[in-house]
Order: structure tokens, then C-alpha cells, then sequence
């Protein structure tokens, strides 16, 4: 996105009549708001992608169909609200949930006279509990405050980096500098360059408050205020939430009634004792063409559901990778998800019990990744079995020789690297071609050479995909003219006998 594109963009559309107008004429921020000085996490499962003509924002599921965001999310003027509410079409709006995978839109409204949207899904997200909106007072101004959102970390030449990776940060809220801007909005500062804030992407995510009841929605984030360095979010500035409080009837209208935040469709949700998460998370390098881990499916898991997402731009070059999911009892992967994106997912009804994987591979481009296998188990039974230790989770898992290793994460919990190599150990400019199977151009360890497969040799020896595209092979070495020609003969006459 363009600094002009940036600095012509508005989020206090809407009715600027009289007091209302007088409130919001000195903010301004840029469309898609990612959280600086915060930490990726797993958590918020409610908290999800919405991205509309290829801008990204953040957005809340407080209803089995119902996303609340920010208006400045869904109108394409980058005004706060889009009237007539057609101005939107519903199919170029798109979701994105850590535990839900993707989702798409029936309709929008963001038909208010604030910075606020309401995004109708054309089908229920299940697994996931909705979040609660505020049904109380205004949060006092030392409540814990929390935000999260997908969006911006840092700049590199005015280019916005990390946009797609989930973070969260604690914020403290205070005054929004006037009585009026005090009765509209929620406001946190960001003073020093340590201190956690909004920024492009993170738009339209929530402000969560806790009043004693438990974590609501008090606010969405609508702006960012301060001084020259405010389009790329250096400090100081004021962060703007709309305070959903007054608008909860409004917001409950557009939604059809469906605002609450009781579990939706027949599966557990995430949180629950009849879920299971395995988060996996690493850096996607020149070095490192892969991340993920080993998981346990117990018996009776009724869906398990695997998502990737990563930042969308390192530098200013695109990413791009694609994922994959493995079982160890069969040949080549379940499912998998190549779009041409840093985002996929894959769900599986009734997947076998035993040992499964989960890749993240690097197509083009380099950074952060967040990998999210959510196991839901069927008719309501824990999936740990009782006097054993839960299944381990196996983070930041990397492609290569054999190494076993345990470390300790700060909740508590032993990750292990298994079958791994770290970062910066792999060869160089070596692609291991000969498969398990004794059988060259056999990737997927499958006992045959497929045409996808001779078409993923040739792309390497070009140098457009990384070598771990053949992940199965064994043997180290240059994609050569004559393991191109065994390869194409293995394709033609089969594999020799193992």
C-alpha cells in the first residue's frame, strides 16, 4: 500500500454533523489498522481476518453468523459507513479464524453513524465461541485492557511488516483528550517506543475489557492520533476504539438477533475440555523451507481442523506459502491447501486415529508463521486418556536429519524438536532426490513418480521452488539432466523394487 494511499485514506466517515464532527476532526489513521511491542498468540479464537479488495482488517465474532469490525473495513471511500448498505458486495468480503478456517460473507451493514460494520457469514462458525459484547458500563480506567488483531509490527521503507500473524498486547486506557471524544470512544496512549498499540491491519479487532464478568468487547479499533510519525505508528499517539456500549441495540439489529455468545453447531468450542489445540510457529527462511510438527489424533475425534497463517510481506516482496497434512499410516498427504497465499486450511471429518504432520511450506518470500491444528473430539469425551500425559506439542519443527531435543515453553508445557534440524544446518544448494523408496523423483514416498512430481524437480532445478518441495528424499545432492531423465523413466516404467 501506497504512503498516499495511506495519508488519503479517512476512518471518521459517516454523518459529520455538528458535535460528532467537531469530536473526530483531528483523527486520522490509516485503513487497515498489525499490534506493535505485542506477542503472537493462539488465543482469542473469536478474533479473526477480514480482508476486502486486498485490504486486511481484524474482526470479532460475537454470533454463531455475526463479525463485528470497524466500518472503514468494509467501504471502499474508507469512510466509516458505507450508505446504501449495497455499496458492498458480500462476496468480495473474506474471513479467516485460527480454529474455523475460512468463512465466507451473505452481507454487510455498516449503515451506522460511528465507525462500525456488521458482517453477516453465509454459514454458522462452529467449534468457536462467540465473544461477549459489553453488557455493562464504560470499563473503569484501570480495568485490564487487552487487544488483538493480525496487523502491522514494523515498517521497512514505508512497506507495512508481519500483517497476518495473530498478536495480542495489554493496554492501559485514559482520557481521549475532550468530554465528547470521552462519550464516543475508548482510548489507550501510546508514549514510548516499548509501548503496545494498533496499527495497519489491526483495524476493526477488538478491545477487550474485563468488568468483573469475564473478557467483553468493550471497543473496536477505529484510529490512531498523534504526530508526524503517526502513518507508521511511532509513538506518541492516542488509539481511538468506538465504544460498543451505545450501540449494542443497533448492533443487535443489524445482526438479526444474532448477538450472543453461547456455543454454535454441534461441535465443542475451542477452550473447552473436549478440544484440543496443537499450535505450531517458526520462521519460514531461505534456510529453514518448512515448519511444523508432529500431533496425536485419539479415537473418536470428529473433526480435525489445520490452518496456516503467515505474514503476507517481508520486505516488499510477497509471500506465498501452502500447506500440508500428513497421516503416518498413508501415502502422500490428506489435504492440503497451494492457493497462492501466506493463508490455507484443510478440515477432516473422522480422521484416523494415530500419528499425523502438519507443513508449512515456503514457496516464495520469507517470514513468521502460525499453525493451527484444532482437534474436536466427538460425543463430549476428553481426548486425553485418563492417567496418561497429554498428547506433546511439537513446535518450530524443521525438515532434515535426525535430531531429537526437548525445551520448555513459558506456559509450562515441553515442546519437542523431532526428526528436525535448526536453523542455518541444513546444506546449501543440495536437493536430496532419491525418495525412502531407493525410487528418484518419488517426493511423497508413495513407491511412484507422478507428473506433479517431475514438475516439482524441474522447478527446483530452475531455483523457483525450495528443495524441501521433494520433502521424502534422502539422499543429498544437485537436481541434475540425469536425475531429471531417471526420474521421467521411473514416471514411464515405475519404480525398481524397493
Amino acid at each position: 500500500m501506497s504512503v498516499a494511499a495511506i495519508a488519503a485514506a479517512t476512518l471518521i466517515g459517516g454523518r459529520r454533523d455538528g458535535a460528532y464532527a467537531d469530536a473526530l476532526s483531528a483523527i486520522t489513521a490509516p485503513p487497515p489498522a498489525r499490534i506493535r511491542v505485542g506477542r503472537a498468540t493462539f488465543d482469542f479464537p473469536a478474533v479473526g481476518v477480514l480482508s476486502l479488495d486486498g485490504t486486511l482488517c481484524t474482526g470479532t465474532l460475537i454470533g454463531c453468523r455475526t463479525v463485528l469490525t470497524a466500518g472503514h473495513c468494509v467501504c471502499r471511500n474508507g469512510a466509516a459507513s458505507c450508505v446504501p448498505s449495497g455499496e458492498v458486495a458480500p462476496d468480495d468480503v473474506h474471513l479467516f479464524f485460527q480454529h474455523g478456517g475460512f468463512a465466507a460473507v451473505s452481507a454487510v451493514d455498516a449503515g451506522f453513524d460511528i465507525d462500525l460494520a456488521v458482517v453477516t457469514l453465509a454459514q454458522p462458525i462452529t467449534g468457536i465461541l462467540p465473544a461477549r459484547l459489553n453488557p455493562l458500563g464504560r470499563p473503569a480506567r484501570d480495568a485490564p485492557t487487552t487487544i488483538a488483531g493480525f496487523g502491522t509490527e514494523e515498517f521497512v521503507d514505508l512497506v507495512p511488516q508481519g500483517v497476518g500473524i495473530k498478536r495480542t498486547a495489554s493496554v492501559e486506557l485514559t482520557s481521549c483528550g475532550s468530554l465528547l471524544a470521552d462519550a464516543i470512544f475508548l482510548c489507550a496512549n501510546a508514549t514510548d517506543a516499548d509501548d503496545p498499540g494498533v496499527c495497519q491491519g489491526d483495524s476493526g479487532g477488538p478491545l477487550l475489557a474485563n468488568t468483573g464478568a469475564g473478557s467483553v468487547v468493550a471497543g473496536v479499533a477505529a484510529s490512531i492520533a498523534g504526530g508526524s510519525g503517526v502513518m507508521e505508528c511511532i509513538p506518541p499517539f492516542t488509539q481511538f476504539f468506538t465504544d460498543v456500549m451505545p450501540w449494542r441495540a443497533a448492533i443487535n439489529t443489524a445482526a438479526a438477533g444474532d448477538v450472543s455468545s453461547e456455543p454454535c453447531g454441534d461441535l465443542p468450542p475451542v477452550g473447552s475440555a473436549d478440544v484440543t489445540v496443537y499450535p505450531f510457529t517458526g520462521e519460514l527462511t531461505a534456510s529453514v523451507d518448512e515448519v511444523g510438527g508432529e500431533f496425536e489424533v485419539a479415537p473418536g475425534i470428529a473433526v480435525l481442523r489445520v490452518t496456516m497463517n503467515g505474514a503476507l510481506v517481508t520486505g516488499t516482496a510477497r509471500n506465498n506459502f501452502d500447506l500440508f497434512v500428513e497421516h503416518a499410516g498413508e501415502c502422500g498427504s490428506i489435504c492440503s491447501d497451494t492457493r497462492d497465499s501466506a493463508f490455507g486450511a484443510c478440515e477432516i471429518a473422522a480422521p484416523a486415529a494415530g500419528s499425523w504432520r502438519v507443513r508449512a511450506r515456503r514457496l516464495q518470500g520469507e517470514g513468521e508463521v502460525q499453525v493451527t491444528v484444532t482437534l474436536f473430539n466427538a460425543g463430549g469425551a476428553a481426548t486425553e486418556v485418563a492417567g496418561s500425559e497429554p498428547p506433546p506439542r511439537i513446535n518450530d519443527w524443521h525438515p532434515g536429519g535426525p535430531h531429537d531435543r526437548e525445551t520448555s515453553n513459558e506456559d509450562g508445557t515441553t515442546s519437542r524438536y523431532i526428526d528436525g534440524r535448526l536453523a542455518g544446518t541444513e546444506p546449501a544448494l543440495l536437493h536430496q532426490l532419491d525418495s525412502i523408496s531407493g525410487c528418484v523423483g518419488d517426493c511423497d514416498g508413495c513407491g511412484s513418480v507422478s507428473i506433479d512430481e517431475l514438475v516439482q524437480l524441474v522447478n527446483i532445478a530452475l531455483g523457483t521452488i525450495p528443495m524441501s518441495a521433494c520433502s521424502q528424499s534422502q539422499s543429498g545432492g544437485p537436481v541434475t539432466i540425469s536425475a531429471l531423465v531417471q526420474a521421467v523413466n521411473a514416471a514411464l516404467s515405475g519404480c525398481p523394487p524397493a
